[in-house]
């Protein structure tokens, strides 16, 4: 499935829908199982999948009979992954980025909540050894996936967004990380806020719009420096621990 991956953010036009979607919807029947484990890197590579064909493949139906077309299905792959497998956490958001959140609201906010508990994580250097490095290239993704969230709240949800505290704590971290803080002299923080330069400014207009009081984040994403056309994305392949990984993440502007 990865080959897959590859030929199809590659811009190969030659495709046939026909031998794609069987495939596809076999390994989605087989990660949706219960008893599988979530972590499994299937799961990782099928939501890497999912949104290749969303970003590189629009218009692609996979027809109202695949496991695709069950959203709340899919992103309930994401949600069992834990937020200290951060393969999974990276695939997941680039699939919620990668198209409208059609979602029940409950659904939504469980996503929301699983991504903050991530991204507050890497913030506060949480991840060590080669999670550690790990959590620094894929935090754009992440901070990407909770812009399109809130971009993409609705009534039912804009009343929880308000009083989330884990925002509120996420707010106070990105205001802690502009470049005039005296208090970013670590390294680990140093390379954290240069990856977040051309995401970061984005999340937080995007808070601004949910929180009645947003003087403070205004404030907050004008002091971060933001590359308005913004950065392209890049097909990584990593190795770890014996088994092959592909991410799909934002430069940085640098």
């Amino acid at each position: 499935m990865q080959f897959l991956v590859i030929v199809i953010s590659s811009g190969v036009d030659s495709l046939d829908r026909e031998v794609i979607v069987p495939f596809i919807d076999a390994v989605g029947d087989r990660v949706m199982e219960p008893c599988l484990n979530n972590l499994s890197p299937l799961c990782e590579v099928f939501l890497v999948c999912l949104a290749t064909v969303n970003r590189c493949k629009p218009g692609f139906s996979f027809g109202k009979a695949s496991v695709v077309s069950d959203c709340d299905a899919v992103w309930h792959i994401g949600r069992r992954g834990k937020s200290d497998n951060l393969f999974v956490v990276s695939a997941f958001c680039l699939y919620i980025a990668s198209g409208p959140p059609s979602v029940e609201p409950l659904t939504y906010l469980e996503a929301l909540d699983h991504l903050l508990d991530a991204m507050l994580l890497i913030c506060s250097h949480r991840y060590h050894s080669d999670d550690e490095p790990l959590g620094l290239i894929i935090i754009p993704t992440i901070c990407d996936a909770l812009s399109h969230l809130l971009k993409h709240n609705d009534d039912n949800t804009s009343a929880y967004i308000r009083t989330n505290p884990k925002l509120l704590a996420l707010r106070n971290v990105l205001q802690s990380l502009r470049p005039n803080e005296t208090s970013v002299n670590d390294r680990y923080f140093t390379l954290l806020r240069r990856r977040l330069t051309s995401t970061a400014a984005g999340l937080l207009r995007q808070m601004d719009s949910n929180y009645d009081g947003g003087a403070h984040v205004r404030i907050a994403a004008s002091a971060i420096s933001e590359n308005p056309s913004g950065p392209g994305h890049e097909l990584m392949f990593c190795r770890l621990n014996g088994t092959s990984h592909l991410l799909f993440v934002p430069g940085t502007s640098e």
